[in-house]
């Protein structure tokens, strides 16, 4: 079993705990943060099964992601369309 540092703020202790496997440098967007709020109002087991297998950030960037593909794919067939009619 690993041992549990601490550091000192005010009069606490708090425990130096890292949550592995997440990536720290992506940024969760509109789409992370809208299933953030969906999960934790409708589908509580699932967000607290996530929470506990420290998956959720990973579920959050892997939403984010796609959504944010989808939507970029979307608007570029519009614009495709808008152009064909134009001419």
């Amino acid at each position: 079993m690993k041992k549990i540092t601490y550091h000192k703020e005010g009069d606490y202790l708090i425990p130096d705990l890292i949550v592995k496997g997440t990536n720290s440098d992506y940024h969760i967007g509109l789409y992370g943060r809208l299933r953030l709020g969906y999960l934790k109002k409708n589908k509580l087991g699932l967000y607290t099964d996530l929470i506990l297998n420290a998956t959720l950030p990973e579920h959050l960037i892997e939403i984010d992601k796609s959504a944010n593909k989808r939507v970029k794919s979307i608007i570029m067939n519009l614009l495709r369309k808008k152009m064909l009619t134009k001419t």
